[in-house]
């Protein structure tokens, strides 16, 4: 039965994907399901058993802004990828420490900056640790200011690149 439901939910995720260029045009999307009967028009019709459609229903316009002004994710909150900015904070190929290292300073990070997202990355041969998801040039900066005085250790290596960021929307 399992099996069966991973396997429902897995095509009902790569249709979704196929019709996902036109999403302004489209009314707001409850499900993943929604999505996919309002963008093939009707066509395509998934029969699911009601516990799986409460499990896969997520409410695409709530998120919660705390005393800080930050938006934080709640339970059915959408996240969206978008074009964007990180800071590359650690950079290393070797292949005995590297990760090692990057796991210890996303540690040190997350542990000062709890809100800022932490992003540890392998691609043969490099491991590469990347903080933020900053949608301008100039947050970015401000932020790579602020990282520098506090882990000046890192503060040669720092440097701002362009990166597909999490959004929350």
């Amino acid at each position: 039965m399992r099996v069966i439901l991973s396997t429902l939910l897995l095509v009902v995720l790569c249709a979704a994907e196929l019709f996902a260029a036109d999403s302004d045009a489209l009314p707001e999307e409850r499900s993943i399901v929604d999505s996919l009967s309002m963008r093939s028009q009707g066509r395509i019709t998934v029969n699911q058993p009601a516990s799986l459609a409460k499990r896969i229903l997520r409410d695409t316009v709530s998120t919660v802004e705390n005393a800080d002004n930050h938006r934080e994710l709640t339970p059915g909150t959408m996240v969206v990828h978008k074009a964007g900015y990180r800071i590359q904070v650690y950079s290393d190929n070797n292949q005995r420490m590297a990760r090692a290292n990057a796991e210890r300073i996303a540690s040190q990070i997350s542990s000062q900056y709890p809100l800022l997202g932490v992003y540890m990355a392998y691609k043969a041969p490099y491991w590469r640790l990347k903080v933020g998801d900053f949608l301008t040039r100039e947050e970015a900066v401000d932020m790579m200011a602020e990282l520098k005085k506090s882990f000046g250790s890192l503060a040669a290596e720092m440097i701002i690149v362009r990166d597909r960021i999490n959004v929350i929307e």
